[in-house]
């Protein structure tokens, strides 16, 4: 796949082509237990590389290639990795230099902790948790 990049008030979005493809869901591995006891974190750092690193570590946000996919650890501590494809009108990300932002949200409905965040200027946004449907509990 190729990567699509405009340029927008001095930022970069980035996003997969072709658009009649379904990328973008959330494809975690196995979730690894969490090495110390479990912890939340508010922000994540961005890391540009070239392919996918074989473990994540905490805080971290790793963004491949040209920014057509990107991973970390699932910020609620659970330990899963997490990998976000990036499509035009579905999930995007903005890198403004020193930081990163990601829409739609990070919806963990398939792992335990049902999780649920926005990724805004390097900072967890945390939403309601995700209900096993996928879709958001109101209560």
């Amino acid at each position: 796949m190729t990567s699509k990049i405009i340029d927008k008030a001095g930022c970069r979005v980035y996003g997969d082509l072709p658009q009649d493809t379904k990328s973008g869901d959330d494809m975690p591995l196995e979730p690894r237990p969490p090495t110390r006891a479990k912890r939340r974190v508010n922000s994540l750092q961005p890391v540009f590389v070239e392919r996918r690193p074989k473990r994540f570590e905490p805080g971290k946000l790793y963004i491949v290639g040209e920014g057509s996919w990107s991973g970390h650890l699932c910020a609620c501590g659970c330990g899963a990795e997490i990998d976000v494809g990036f499509s035009p009108g579905y999930r995007y990300m903005v890198w403004d230099g020193p930081t990163v932002t990601i829409r739609e949200s990070i919806g963990n409905n398939h792992l335990p902790c049902k999780s649920h965040y926005y990724i805004t200027r390097n900072k967890v946004e945390w939403l309601t948790p995700c209900q096993p449907t996928g879709r958001v509990s109101t209560g």
